[in-house]
This record gives C-alpha cells, sequence and structure tokens, in this order.
C-alpha cells in the first residue's frame, strides 16, 4: 500500500515520466562550483535528490514486476505449482516438475525456493516504501508545507536543511544493504530450481546503484558545505592510493556483509595515476 497522499504521489510519477534523460550529469567541476550555502543551492540540490529518487522508485517497480512475471512464466511461488492432480480415476495428471527429479525432492527445493521469493519480495517491498518515504522528505520542503523556509535562509534554517540532507543520505544509504539481500535471495531461488531469468542483469543492478552513489553525493556535498568546507564533497589535491584503498576497503566490508567473503584486492600504484584526478561526468 502507498505511504504518499494523492498530491505527492502525481509529483512522484510526474518526476518520474520526466525521464532519466532530464536529469543533470554533474562533474567533479560542477561541485567545486556549487560552493556556498545559499537557497538557490540548497532548492537546487535537493531537487535534483528529488528527480533521482523517483527514477529509483520507477526502478525499484520494474524490477519488482519482471520479478513476478518471471516467476508466473515458470509457475513459482504459487500455491501448489507442478503439484500432481488426482482424478477421481485415479490417474496422475502431468505435473510441472523436471523428469531427473523426484516428487519428494521437487516439493523440498520448491518450499525451500518459496522462502527465498518472500525475502527478496519483501526487500523490494522495503525498498519502494524507503524511497516513497524519503521522496516524501523532500517534497515537503521544495513544494509542500516547508518551502517557505527558503523565503529567509536564516543561519537556524541553514542548519536545518542540513539535517535533512543529512537524513536523506542516512536513509538512502541503506538501500544498497538491502538490494544485496534481494540479489543473494532471487539467485539462491535460481539455484534451487534451477531457474534462469534476467531480472538482476549486471546492467539493472549498476544502473540502480550508480543513482544511489549520486543521490549520495550531492547529499553529502551540501552537508560538507554547511560544515564549513569550502569545496563540499570534493578533496582537492588528494592521494589517490589513499582514495582506491578506501574505496577497496568500504567495497570489501560490503561483500564480507552480504557474501560472508571479500576478494583479495592488490593495488599497485604506477606513475600514471599521479597528478590531479577528475573522473568524467557522473
Amino acid at each position: 500500500m502507498s505511504t504518499l497522499t494523492s498530491t505527492v504521489r502525481s509529483s512522484l510519477i510526474s518526476n518520474l515520466e520526466s525521464g532519466a534523460s532530464h536529469l543533470r550529469r554533474w562533474s567533479v567541476g560542477d561541485l567545486v562550483e556549487t560552493n556556498e550555502v545559499s537557497f538557490a543551492n540548497a532548492r537546487n540540490l535537493l531537487h535534483e535528490v528529488q528527480l533521482r529518487l523517483a527514477q529509483q522508485h520507477g526502478k525499484l517497480g520494474n524490477l519488482s514486476d519482471a520479478l513476478s512475471e518471471a516467476l508466473d512464466r515458470n509457475s513459482i511461488g504459487r500455491s501448489n505449482p507442478g503439484r500432481p492432480n488426482n482424478d477421481k480415476s485415479h490417474v496422475i495428471k502431468a505435473c510441472n516438475f523436471p523428469v531427473s527429479m523426484s516428487i519428494k525432492e521437487y516439493s523440498m527445493r520448491l518450499e525451500a525456493s518459496k522462502v527465498e521469493i518472500q525475502k527478496a519480495l519483501k526487500c523490494f517491498k522495503d525498498l519502494i516504501y524507503l524511497h516513497e518515504n524519503t521522496y516524501d522528505f523532500t517534497y515537503q520542503l521544495i513544494e509542500g508545507e516547508g518551502k517557505e523556509i527558503f523565503d529567509d535562509f536564516s543561519k537556524p534554517r541553514q542548519r536545518y536543511v542540513s539535517d535533512i540532507f543529512d537524513q536523506i543520505m542516512a536513509r538512502h544509504g541503506t538501500s544498497v544493504e538491502t538490494l544485496a539481500d534481494a540479489v543473494i535471495s532471487v539467485r539462491t531461488m535460481q539455484e534451487i530450481m534451477d531457474f534462469q531469468n534476467d531480472v538482476f542483469s549486471e546492467e539493472s543492478v549498476e544502473s540502480f546503484l550508480r543513482s544511489r552513489l549520486i543521490i549520495q553525493l550531492l547529499c553529502d556535498h551540501y552537508v560538507a558545505l554547511s560544515k564549513g568546507k569550502a569545496t563540499g564533497a570534493v578533496s582537492i589535491g588528494a592521494d589517490i592510493v589513499d582514495v582506491v584503498d578506501d574505496a577497496v576497503t568500504e567495497a570489501k566490508h560490503v561483500c564480507d556483509a552480504n557474501m560472508g567473503v571479500a576478494p583479495e584486492v592488490v593495488i599497485q600504484p604506477t606513475e600514471s595515476i599521479s597528478g590531479d584526478f577528475v573522473p568524467p561526468p557522473i
């Protein structure tokens, strides 16, 4: 069930239908130029976050629908899929389990797969709720009851808006773990039932995580500006080896938390990565 009012839902749908083509492509230079705490920058960054939350919400809905359709096509997740039916003449009708597998083994696998399906669907439900709730957060400041806060952008109000960005970042930051849980459940179900689908293709997962990263970055940038850092979330003159090492450490923590194992990564610095580091537009 939707957690949004009809007005907020209309706003979300409108921003979703505007399409990803309307999203600004941010570069590090763009962030550096957004270098002051002002109502214009606050509204601009908040609106950028809002647009991306709407797109994320749409992606989650599409993934959830695609998974449900794939399960229906393969008769997985129904009340009694593949169960042999006996008519009054005691003739066993055709059923939907592999001929190389006994009915008992198939039934056990089916029950185990149902558990994973419910886990995955719950993850989607939680993610959709999270994005709706966070979108409502941004709506109230941009279009709702809180929009008058930008009329007089005093120090207390600046701190309040910074706290909003911080809360959005904290709320939305958990989405990567929940998505990982959904992916693990679906892949476990696939292994149990020897069932293949492309719901969680590398492209779809990467697209979701990339958009999540931008939301986190935009929020972090404004919070850092509010704390007095002149370049916000951007570090000027950072040691690239340290940056890569921090990224590897974080990635290993995520792998270990979700998979119980993390690959070993060896960083080998070369002269080619020395000097200024400006990645392409995000």
